[in-house]
């Protein structure tokens, strides 16, 4: 019986749910299938006597069954159950075991996914896992199936805690399992995307430290080659090139290279178009086009950008019903556009607009909302403009 921990630990090593390996049960979402197979598992686990050879299977198959169902109820008992089994598993295999190296880092996935989810987290399980990691990891050498897994995972929990605690040597190690996981895995490798998602996110978080720009083009470069997997019709194709245009659009804003705002523009436009109407990224997409257009107004003056970033401000108030929470910020956004431009065309239309979109906005505003300062204030600089203007 020794075989199934191999089996079953290919099925449920510890990833985001684009990584998962597909189980019957998992790619059909039959619960009760999973629910029967921790009901045998404990059965059987209640005929092994406690020095049974085989009772670390069961142990190991419970507990991997319980992260599964975890991953669709998002029941709390469930992972902390787990990691108790997990905890007894280690207990009972000796480090020589081939299996060890399975059971250190679905515990290890276990602690991780708990802090992740628990209310009132430790970062004491993020520190568990880590050192667990690296423990799974060392047992993994060169050409272990899953050592770019594990790599993932330790890249994963580093990022925890460097978010948590800041210290640097925790994302310069993130970034170094990143770069080993994404080597390990080819472009038909089921978790490449995922890998160069991991990787992307720890270097931007050591980029938002140090404004390295080596940091930057790493992202910039990896980020073109994701378009490149994920081409026309691809579902995820908005949001790599909405990730893509807000790099180019942070290296602009560092090195003032006008092709990475022009970039920007024309990868937020192609975004928009894969948007339409009724996508829930829609209105993101709205705002991120509008605000690049009017950065590169501020810059070049082009009359063209300022016209479509009202067009595109008129869109996403058309977006929503008039009592949806964002209409406020979407109004005030038209409104300030809108005087933006009559400042630079003088037109008397684009004035009046502006304050009568301060003004609705103001009306729609709750009175305790952090926003309706700065919006009561910019009304009043339209009224004043106006009045100054007569």
């Amino acid at each position: 019986m020794a075989q199934p921990i191999g089996i079953y630990s290919a099925a449920i090593e510890f990833n985001p749910p684009n990584e998962i390996a597909n189980l019957d049960f998992w790619e059909q979402d039959v619960l009760s299938n999973l629910d029967d197979a921790i009901a045998y598992y404990q059965n059987a686990l209640e005929l092994y006597p406690p020095d049974h050879p085989d009772r670390s299977v069961c142990l190991y198959n419970i507990a991997t069954s319980l992260s599964f169902r975890f991953q669709q109820q998002k029941e709390i008992t469930d992972i902390e159950m787990s990691i108790s089994l997990h905890r007894m598993t280690l207990d009972l295999l000796p480090s020589d075991n081939p299996d060890y190296s399975s059971a250190l880092h679905n515990l290890a996935a276990s602690l991780q996914t708990k802090y992740e989810h628990q209310e009132q987290s430790a970062l004491s399980d993020v520190d568990e896992a880590i050192l667990l990691g690296r423990q799974a990891l060392d047992l993994r050498t060169s050409g272990h199936v899953y050592r770019s897994v594990t790599l993932n995972n330790l890249a994963i929990s580093l990022q925890t805690r460097f978010r948590e605690r800041g210290v640097a040597s925790d994302i310069d190690e993130a970034i170094e399992f990143g770069r080993a996981a994404l080597e390990l895995r080819s472009l038909d490798h089921p978790c490449h995307l995922a890998s160069i998602d991991n990787l992307v996110t720890s270097l931007l978080l050591r980029y938002e430290g140090g404004k390295d720009a080596g940091d930057l083009n790493e992202i910039i470069r990896l980020q073109r080659g994701t378009l490149e997997i994920r081409p026309d019709g691809n579902p995820y194709r908005s949001k790599c090139l909405s990730a893509l245009a807000d790099s180019l659009r942070r290296r602009f804003e560092c090195q003032g290279e006008f092709t990475d705002l022009d970039e920007t523009i024309s990868l937020h436009r192609e975004a928009l178009d894969l948007r339409p109407i009724g996508h829930p990224d829609r209105a993101d997409s709205l705002y991120e086009l509008t605000t690049t257009l009017e950065l590169r107004f501020e810059r070049k003056s082009m009359s063209e950008d300022l016209d479509e970033a009202v067009s595109l401000q008129r869109a996403a108030v058309d977006l929503h019903p008039r009592d949806h929470w964002s209409q406020p910020i979407n109004l005030s956004n038209l409104a300030a556009t809108l005087q933006t431009r009559f400042y630079h065309r003088d037109i008397a239309s684009d004035l009046d607009e502006a304050i009568a979109a301060f003004q609705e906005a103001e009306e729609l505003c709750p009175l305790d909302h952090a926003f309706r300062p700065t919006l009561i204030n910019n009304l009043a600089v339209g009224l004043q403009t106006r009045y100054q203007r007569v």
